[in-house]
């Protein structure tokens, strides 16, 4: 398939994506926060354990049949 892609990746998973022709274009935190503003005990629980501190994400892309040659691949959002 001759198409661009997008994910998002965890870092356990970044290699994976470049493995694969994928290129980090961007990242930002996951940092979870109750609907009302307020945790309750077992929100604070939660958070503490599953997410102790804001957890990275990456945007990643690969272009159109898959090969990034980096300082000649323009980016399809800057064409």
């Amino acid at each position: 398939m001759d198409l661009e892609c997008f994910v998002e990746s965890t870092e356990d998973g970044r290699s994976l994506y470049e493995s694969a022709g994928f290129v980090v274009v961007d990242h930002f935190y996951l940092d979870p926060q109750p609907e009302n503003g307020k945790p309750s005990e077992d929100w604070a629980k939660i958070k503490k354990e599953a997410f102790p501190k804001p957890y990275r994400v990456w945007v990643m892309w690969r272009p159109k049949g898959g090969k990034f040659v980096k300082g000649e691949t323009k980016y399809s959002w800057e064409e």
